[in-house]
Order: C-alpha cells, then sequence, then structure tokens
C-alpha cells in the first residue's frame, strides 16, 4: 500500500451546541491507496510494444496497452476462439500505414484483473493489412478499459498495476522512492487519455502519454507556435514517420534540438525531438511515446486526476537507430518475438542462429519463414512448422497455401484439401480466397485470372500473385512442364528477371 500525506487545513474551528454529552470533531477519511492488480509486462509483436495478459471469455489474451486507441481484438483472436464475425460500418481503417478491415464480435466477457465487462455486444475486430502481417498478440487494451482504475505503467521494471483509491483527492502520493512530478490533468472534450501541460523551451504544451507511437514527437504546428525551427542549423529532415499518416504517405519528420523539456519539478536539458507534419487533426501536441516510458514510471490517478511521472534511468530520447539493448536483452533472455526481430535487422551478428531460436519456441512469423524455405526441398520438416504458424495466425492466407502444398508434395493431398477448405471457411474476402478455390477444384485457372483482374488498381499484383501461387501448385503435383511455363510467365511480367 502507498504511503500518503493528507493537506490538512490550517485552522480549524468547531462550534458546537452541547445538550448533553460531548460532541467531538470527526476526523478526515485517511486516503487508502491499495494494489488492486499486478501484470508483467511482456514486448511483444513486430514492434515489440508493451502488452499484458488478460482474458476473453475465460481464455488468456495477450493484449497490446494502448493508451492512444480503443478496446479491440485481432482477427486472428477472434478465429482461434471461433468468434461469430459481423462486417463494421467503419469498413476499412488506417493500421501504421496500410489499409485494414474492420469487424465486430460478441462477447461474454472481457477481463484485466478487477475490470469484467459482460456480454459486449460490440467489440472491433482488426483485420490484416493487404500486405497480409498478421500479428502475435491477441488486441488492444484501450483506455476507457484500462483507466477505470488508477493505473501505472512502469516498462523500465516491465510491469503495470492497478490500483483502488479512497477519500484520497486531497492527498499527495508517494508511488516511487525517485523524485516525482505531479502535473494535473488539463480540460478535455473527447477521449479518454489523459492531457497536461508540460513547458518546451519554457513555452506551455499540451502533451499526452502514447503507448501506440515509439519515438516521441511534437506536431510541426505546435513546434512553430513556440518557436521551433525545423529549418534551423541542427535540425534535420528525416523522411517518412512510421505511423504518422498523412493520407495513404507517411508524413514528413525533422530531429531537432530542444533546449529543455520539463515535466513538473523534473527539467531534461538538451535534448532532441521529433517533429512531425502529419496533416490530420489531432487532439495533443506533444506525444510522450515508448523511448520516454522506457527510461520513466508514470502513474495515472485518475480519480484525482494527475499524472505522476519519475525517471527511472537510462538514456533520453536515443537517435540511435538499429538493434538497441533493451531489444538485445529480451532476445537473450528467450523472448521470442524479439529473437524474430533480431533476425532480419541489419548489423545482427548471426541472424539465422535468431530466427531458429525463434521458431523452436513456436515464433509464427519465424515458424512461417522456416517452413517456406523447407516447403519445396524437406516438406516433411515445413509441415510442422506452417502448422505451428496457421494455428496461431489463423488468418494468414499464405500460410494455408503453403501447408497445402507441403503435403501434397509429402503425398498428404487429401488431408491438404480438408485443411483448406477449412481455412477458407472463415474468410469472406473476395481476394486471395480465390486462390485457394483454384486449389481446391472450385475455380480453373481462367476463372481464377478473371477474379485477379476486377480491381484495375489491383489487376497486375494480384495477376503475378495468381500465376506464382499456380505454378507452385503444378510444382507440388510434380506437372513440371506446366510450373515451368508459368514460371516463365512470373519472370517476364512480375520480376524482370
Amino acid at each position: 500500500m502507498f504511503s500518503a500525506s493528507l493537506r490538512r487545513p490550517l485552522g480549524f474551528l468547531v462550534c458546537s451546541l452541547l445538550v448533553s454529552g460531548a460532541v467531538q470533531a470527526q476526523e478526515p477519511a485517511k486516503c487508502r491507496y491499495s494494489l488492486a492488480a499486478a501484470f508483467p509486462i511482456h514486448f511483444v509483436g513486430p514492434q515489440l510494444a508493451p502488452a499484458i495478459e488478460g482474458s476473453v471469455n475465460g481464455s488468456p489474451a495477450m493484449l497490446l496497452v494502448r493508451t492512444d486507441a480503443a478496446t479491440s481484438l485481432t482477427l486472428d483472436s477472434a478465429q482461434k476462439r471461433n468468434l461469430p464475425l459481423r462486417s463494421s460500418s467503419r469498413g476499412w481503417r488506417y493500421s501504421g500505414s496500410d489499409y485494414t478491415r474492420v469487424w465486430t464480435t460478441r462477447l461474454d466477457e472481457f477481463a484485466l484483473g478487477p475490470i469484467r465487462v459482460n456480454r459486449i455486444r460490440e467489440l472491433p475486430v482488426i483485420g490484416n493489412t493487404r500486405y497480409n502481417m498478421s500479428y502475435s498478440f491477441d488486441g488492444h487494451l484501450g483506455a476507457q478499459m484500462m483507466f477505470q482504475k488508477d493505473i501505472e505503467l512502469d516498462l523500465h521494471d516491465k510491469r503495470m498495476r492497478m490500483f483502488e483509491s479512497e477519500h484520497c483527492n486531497g492527498a499527495k502520493i508517494r508511488p516511487w522512492a525517485e523524485d516525482t512530478s505531479v502535473l494535473p490533468y488539463n480540460e478535455q472534450k473527447n477521449g479518454w487519455n489523459p492531457h497536461f501541460t508540460v513547458l518546451v523551451n519554457d513555452k506551455e504544451v499540451d502533451a499526452v502519454i502514447d503507448t501506440g507511437v515509439e519515438r516521441s514527437y511534437m506536431k510541426l504546428e505546435a513546434a512553430k507556435r513556440i518557436g521551433i525551427d525545423a529549418d534551423a542549423p541542427g535540425a534535420r529532415i528525416q523522411g517518412g514517420h512510421y505511423g504518422i499518416l498523412s493520407g495513404d504517405n507517411r508524413a514528413d519528420y525533422w530531429s531537432v534540438p530542444v533546449a529543455s523539456l520539463q515535466l513538473g519539478n523534473e527539467r531534461l536539458r538538451d535534448i532532441e525531438l521529433d517533429v512531425v507534419d502529419p496533416k490530420y487533426p489531432g487532439d495533443a501536441e506533444l506525444y510522450l511515446g515508448l523511448d520516454f516510458l522506457r527510461t520513466h514510471r508514470v502513474l495515472f490517478a485518475n480519480k484525482q486526476r494527475q499524472l505522476y511521472v519519475a525517471y527511472a534511468g537510462g538514456e533520453l530520447f536515443p537517435r540511435t537507430v538499429g538493434v538497441q539493448p533493451w531489444m538485445m536483452l529480451e532476445a537473450e533472455n528467450g523472448n521470442p518475438d524479439a529473437q524474430y526481430l533480431l533476425s532480419h535487422m541489419i548489423g545482427v551478428e548471426q541472424p539465422r542462429a535468431w530466427l531458429e531460436k525463434a521458431a523452436a519456441q513456436g515464433q509464427p512469423q519465424a515458424s512461417l519463414v522456416l517452413g517456406r524455405e523447407r516447403m519445396d526441398s524437406q516438406p516433411a520438416a515445413a509441415i510442422p512448422l506452417l502448422r505451428t504458424a496457421l494455428d496461431k495466425m489463423p488468418s494468414h492466407r499464405a500460410a494455408a497455401l503453403w501447408l497445402y502444398n507441403a503435403r501434397v508434395r509429402n503425398g498428404e493431398a487429401e488431408l491438404a484439401r480438408t485443411e483448406l477448405q477449412a481455412s477458407l471457411g472463415k474468410q469472406d474476402d473476395e481476394w486471395p480466397q480465390a486462390i485457394g478455390e483454384f486449389y481446391v477444384g472450385k475455380l480453373d485457372a481462367a476463372g481464377l485470372l478473371a477474379a485477379a483482374g476486377k480491381d484495375q488498381a489491383l489487376a497486375r499484383e494480384r495477376s503475378c500473385q495468381a500465376n506464382s501461387y499456380m505454378m507452385e501448385w503444378h510444382a507440388a503435383r510434380g506437372e513440371k512442364e506446366r510450373a515451368a511455363s508459368l514460371q516463365a510467365v512470373v519472370r517476364a511480367e512480375c520480376t524482370g528477371r
């Protein structure tokens, strides 16, 4: 239990009319700040984002901690649980730099420690991107659900804690031994993520904690307002900023020197911050992301409407690109998502060894890569890898098709057909559904190519996919001449080789 000091009135007068016996002044109730739940933080997914374990309909679910987003599930998570899906009126939305389809589903229960929500009638389900990137987590824990309690985020010590607060509105909570700043929440009209005021170069700026961005950034408009020039000496244009969108393009951003950033009584001097021109309306001016949270503990005291912040150690807003020390430590300590990440980062020693370590732990993307490599020459070795990937990412279309070809090569044609038909039954999109229908005999080659050409904007890309998958289908059956003919088409029309 945290200790707390109550602010007492300087003077206290009691006027009492004694009728019988003594009347004593009632003491103010003492602040009680108690731990409601504690969660280890895991770093998961392609960006090693912070996540905790909750549950969906009674089964464990790994949920990204998202102060900037609504609670939702991934399509893989919904399909693994056989949840009913209904197309959302929201259609498609941006996710990172890509389009994503959205459905809704119904849940009996969504639980996170002491927070339990029953009979959810409409929860968003976020689909894969058009480049078919599947995820190794189950969903997003959004601000509206998370901030029903007071929340401590401590990426430095890899924990998230929930607290119950009673009679603490006038109290100063002492959550940590380190010097702690207290920032009152600003009034806001929309959203659940609290806003607060910081000083950048001694000018007031409206800020939020945003766990959805890796690098902290300030909007260009706000930078100009307080006199920061993105073209001044020392500033560097960096190009497109990941996850910050301007229409269908990445937004321009700069790395600029900042003399000071002050949060309460903590003053950070001579730092660099990103300045971004996202060209879309947003509530805040400064977004403090995961780079900030790796060096600071924060406590959202939501009943008090105050944010507590303390420096926990480490380099402030690091500018280095590539493998960070914390990433390497995660991989060395056995995090399979970190191991997979290292396997395809530039400058990493023995990337193949990291890939194999990740696959040995069942990391789905690593299993998919190795399974694809072995599909033609070692189908028996490829099958369990592809099966593992598909079990964890049931919406991954390519995994289902590759598993089919591996089984056919291994003499398991009937099982290949049965498995693929089961996978097709979970999809309701026209593409690449048509490729699967060709594989199981529901479409001929002409029908597949016609389906590929329906959307003129994507016709060339899809025709190349269709011919490539037909080539693999024929090769798996030993039909070498037809496979070679299609390979020539792919080289001439798609790869240029």
